[in-house]
C-alpha cells in the first residue's frame, strides 16, 4: 500500500466525515444554528448518525484494504501478516525516506546547524569578554606590583647620606696600603744595605764615615745646647750667644725620641716613590732608625778576608746578627710604612668627618691627620673618629636596609683592623722567637763545649 492509497482513503473518511455532518445539519438546521434550543435528544441522535456512518466507512476502508492486497481472490488466511509487512514496510519507509530525508536533512538539520553556530558566536563572545577580564585583571596587578617594586626601590635602594661617609672615607684607602707596602720594602732594604755596607749607603765606606755623618748630623740638627746643663753648646758647634744652625726647635732630639717621630703622628711626609727631595720627617725617620736599631755596625771585611776559610764562620755569625736585627727592623719599618702618607682621593671627606668633632682650622685639622692621610690615618677615622660624632648616631636614624648597610661597611673595617691586629701578633712572635733564642744562645753554646769535651 503506497502514499498514494493511503491518501485516496484519507479523502474518503473526510468525504463521509462531511456527508454526515451536512445530513444532520439539515435535518435541524434552525437548531445548528440556534445552539441554545438544542436539547439532548436530538444531540444522542446526531451522534449515534456520526458513529455508524464512522463504522460504515472503516468497513469499506478494510474492504478495499482487503481488495486492493488480495485482488478477487480470498486471503483471509495471510491478511494479518500482509498487513503488519505493509505497517513494517510503511514505518521503514516512513522513518527512513520522510523523517530522515524531510525532517532531519530539509528542517531539523539546518535548523540545529544554525542553533549551535549561533550558541557557538554567542560562547565565544562571552569568553572574549571573560578574556577581556582576565586581562584586565592582570593588567592591573601587573602596574601594582611594578609600583610596589618602585615603592620598595626608592625605599631601599636610596643610599643616605651616613652611608656615603663610608664610600667616601674609603676611597684611597687601597692605594694608601699599597703605598705602605711599597715604603716598607724600601726601609727594609736600607736596613739591609747600611749594615751589609753595600755600595751607595751611609757605610759603603765603612763604619766611621757612617758615625762621623750621624755626628755631623746631630751637631746640624738634633743638638740642643741646653743639654747637660747647657755643656752641648760647644758639641753643637755654636755657643750660647750665637744663633743656632738649625732654628726649627722642633726637630730637637727627633734623632732619638720615638715618640715624636713615630707614636704621635697618624701621617708621616715620607714619600719614596716620586718625592726626590727628602722632606724633614725622611730625614728624622732615618735619623732615628740609625741610632735606635744597629746604631753600632761591623767592620767590613775586604775581599782578602772574606777569601781566608778562617773568617767564614765570623763572616756567617755576622750575617746572623744582621737577620735577627732585621727582624726588629721589619715591625719598626712596619710601623713607619702605615703612617706614610697615602692617596688624596679620600683626604677631603676624611678632613671633614674629622673638622665636625671640634677642630676649628684647617691647620689643625691637616697637623692632625695630614695633608695626604696614611692608611694608618684612614683606619683611625674609619674604625674609631667617625663614631665620636654624635651625627653618626642621628644618621642611624633611617631606613633599616640602610641601617643594614653601614652594619656591614663596619663588619669590614673590622674585618680590616683584625688582619691588621693579626700580622702585629705574628710579628710579637718572630720577635719573642729570636729574643728567646738570642737569650739561649750563651746556654746553647756552653752545652756544645760539655759535648766536645765528652767526645
Amino acid at each position: 500500500m503506497n502514499y498514494y492509497q493511503l491518501n485516496k482513503y484519507f479523502f474518503i473518511i473526510a468525504a463521509l466525515l462531511s456527508i454526515n455532518i451536512a445530513t444532520a445539519s439539515s435535518v435541524n438546521a434552525c437548531q445548528v444554528l440556534c445552539v441554545g434550543y438544542i436539547t439532548s435528544t436530538e444531540v444522542s441522535s446526531s451522534k449515534s448518525s456520526f458513529l455508524s456512518s464512522l463504522d460504515a466507512a472503516k468497513t469499506q476502508i478494510e474492504q478495499a484494504v482487503n481488495q486492493a492486497n488480495c485482488g478477487n481472490t480470498s486471503c483471509s488466511t495471510n491478511t494479518q501478516q500482509h498487513i503488519e509487512d505493509e505497517r513494517e514496510a510503511t514505518r521503514k519507509e516512513f522513518n527512513e525516506d520522510w523523517l530522515e530525508g524531510v525532517i532531519w536533512n530539509q528542517l531539523l538539520s539546518p535548523t540545529f546547524r544554525d542553533i549551535a553556530n549561533q550558541v557557538t558566536t554567542a560562547s565565544t563572545a562571552q569568553i572574549a569578554i571573560i578574556g577581556s577580564f582576565f586581562d584586565a585583571q592582570a593588567h592591573i596587578d601587573g602596574q601594582r606590583l611594578i609600583n610596589k617594586l618602585h615603592a620598595e626601590a626608592h625605599n631601599k635602594y636610596q643610599p643616605s647620606r651616613a652611608l656615603c661617609r663610608f664610600g667616601t672615607g674609603v676611597r684611597s684607602l687601597a692605594e694608601s696600603e699599597q703605598i705602605s707596602k711599597i715604603t716598607k720594602y724600601a726601609l727594609n732594604q736600607r736596613s739591609m744595605n747600611r749594615q751589609m755596607g753595600n755600595k751607595n749607603s751611609i757605610r759603603a765606606l765603612g763604619g766611621v764615615y757612617d758615625q762621623k755623618a750621624r755626628m755631623k748630623q746631630f751637631a746640624e740638627i738634633y743638638c740642643d745646647y741646653a743639654d747637660n746643663n747647657n755643656k752641648f753648646a760647644e758639641s753643637c758647634g755654636y755657643n750660647l750667644t750665637t744663633p743656632r744652625i738649625n732654628n726649627d726647635a722642633t726637630r730637637i732630639a727627633k734623632d732619638i725620641n720615638y715618640t715624636a717621630v713615630l707614636s704621635s703622628p697618624l701621617t708621616i711626609d715620607i714619600d719614596f716613590i716620586n718625592d726626590t727631595n727628602p722632606s724633614n720627617d725622611e730625614v728624622d725617620v732615618l735619623a732615628l732608625l740609625n741610632n735606635l736599631i744597629a746604631h753600632q755596625t761591623f767592620v767590613r771585611m775586604s775581599k782578602k778576608e772574606a777569601e781566608n776559610p778562617y773568617n767564614r764562620s765570623t763572616f756567617l755569625n755576622m750575617r746572623s746578627i744582621v737577620a735577627k736585627r732585621n727582624v726588629i727592623f721589619n715591625s719598626v719599618n712596619h710601623i713607619i710604612a702605615q703612617k706614610a702618607k697615602g692617596g688624596s682621593s679620600s683626604a677631603p671627606y676624611l678632613k671633614k668627618i674629622v673638622s665636625e668633632l671640634g677642630i676649628a682650622t684647617p691647620a689643625e685639622v691637616e697637623k692632625l691627620i695630614g695633608t695626604n692621610p696614611s692608611y694608618y690615618a684612614q683606619m683611625e677615622v674609619l674604625t674609631k673618629k667617625l663614631y665620636q660624632n654624635p651625627n653618626f648616631y642621628i644618621g642611624l636614624i633611617d631606613k633599616p636596609e640602610n641601617v643594614a648597610r653601614q652594619h656591614a661597611a663596619i663588619q669590614s673595617f673590622r674585618m680590616m683592623q683584625k688582619r691588621d691586629i693579626y700580622e702585629s701578633v705574628l710579628r710579637t712572635e718572630m720577635l719573642m722567637s729570636v729574643l728567646l733564642e738570642t737569650k739561649l744562645g750563651k746556654l746553647r753554646n756552653e752545652a756544645e763545649e760539655e759535648l766536645r769535651a765528652i767526645k
